[in-house]
């Protein structure tokens, strides 16, 4: 079982998201803990990574989003979450808000990954992230999921 705190920049006022957020967060329940923390996006423009950084919890590996990151399939995606799973299944994903992270905070970040060379909304982003969590816990445990 892993544990995933996902933290997102913002929060919008109608969530136009709610549903598949939910639908993800109860699919992914036999694989993963889900935990979404909302941040200001204006701590992920710091020129200081640990206005950001310090607020994840000590020692878990991290996942940055952002679109100058790594292009990966979702196999790619899978092997990430397999290989940072190693602290007893606890990690962190970050996706920036409206204006992104900072470059100090991107060059601080071990794991930059891309959804896309184009640019999401955060809470679009934050489905994409959920739906390529399950096909990689899919892939993990051997699934039909994926194709």
């Amino acid at each position: 079982m892993y544990f995933i705190d996902i933290y997102i920049g913002g929060k919008d006022k109608k969530d136009w998201a709610v549903e598949g957020v939910k639908h993800y967060i109860k699919i992914l329940k036999s694989y993963a803990s889900i935990n979404i923390v909302n941040f200001n996006p204006e701590i992920g423009q710091s020129t200081n990574p640990s206005d950001l950084l310090d607020r994840l919890k000590s020692g878990i590996p991290f996942i940055l989003m952002d679109e100058s990151g790594k292009n990966l399939d979702t196999t790619g995606f899978a092997k990430l979450i397999h290989d940072l799973g190693h602290t007893g299944g606890r990690l962190a994903v970050l996706i920036g808000g409206h204006s992104g992270f900072s470059k100090e905070i991107i060059k601080a970040a071990e794991n930059v990954v891309s959804l896309s060379p184009m640019t999401f909304g955060h809470r679009l982003s934050l489905l994409v992230v959920l739906e390529q969590l399950y096909r990689a816990f899919d892939i993990l445990s051997g699934g039909k999921y994926q194709r």
